[in-house]
């Protein structure tokens, strides 16, 4: 899943990303293409929204903000505001931070459970990210009951962490809560969010005015309220 995501943001000779700019001036990539065959995602028209910020974070912080799943509501945008529950969880190395988890949204009353959120995160020393994608509920059991898993599409979405590698910065205050003591820190983070949204089943549609509008809403919406949830001042 990790790299599928890695693929779709990249920049290529295949793709052609086109500048956008957001309400409160993000400076927003957007690029379009159509899975014909590839069962691994949905088959259609995929438009994928990208944009960059530096964060005066550490990249640990941000790292354990995305993967702690009662802040989940503070900046998922695409999913929606209710509280999340990991059903699994499943390490993939020694580190705690290298995990694939389940989650679902919402309580049992609200919940229509027809949907999982598979999330993939990974980190080392150079890089962390953090990888999510709704999945439908059956193809996922079925998984894991020792089914194929390319019954299973994936369209995902995330987050790149890097170091700004700026050491000799000065010290920034930095703000986790409201509540929270203050601290000081040298650098911060270059954070990449992406965004997959599936516009059309029809591999001959067009991307429409309308599905770029949300695409970048999301996109938008997800940086603010990450910048809000994570309270960041600079002294």
């Amino acid at each position: 899943m990790s790299c599928s995501f890695s693929q779709a943001v990249a920049a290529s000779s295949y793709q052609t990303w086109t500048k956008v700019v957001g309400k409160s001036g993000e400076d927003i990539r957007v690029c379009s293409r159509k899975n014909l065959s590839d069962p691994g995602e949905p088959i259609g028209v995929i438009l994928c929204a990208v944009s960059s910020l530096w964060l005066p974070l550490s990249p640990h912080l941000l790292f354990d903000f995305f993967r702690d799943e009662s802040r989940r509501s503070q900046w998922d945008a695409m999913f929606g505001g209710d509280k999340a529950k990991t059903i699994a969880n499943l390490a993939k190395g020694q580190d705690r931070g290298n995990s694939v988890t389940i989650q679902t949204i919402g309580s049992k009353e609200n919940n229509n459970n027809n949907m999982w959120i598979l999330q993939d995160s990974s980190t080392n020393s150079s890089e962390s990210m953090v990888v999510y994608s709704g999945v439908d509920v059956t193809s996922m059991q079925s998984v894991m009951s020792g089914c194929d898993s390319g019954s299973v599409t994936i369209l995902p979405s995330g987050f790149s962490i890097l170091p700004d590698g700026a050491d000799s910065r000065p010290p920034l205050l930095i703000t986790r809560r409201k509540d929270d003591k203050t601290c000081d820190t040298h650098g911060g983070a270059l954070l990449t969010a992406a965004v997959q949204i599936l516009t059309d089943t029809s591999p001959a549609a067009k991307p429409t005015l309308e599905s770029v509008e949300y695409v970048k809403s999301i996109i938008c919406c997800t940086l603010k309220n990450i910048r809000t949830s994570m309270c960041c001042e600079e002294d």
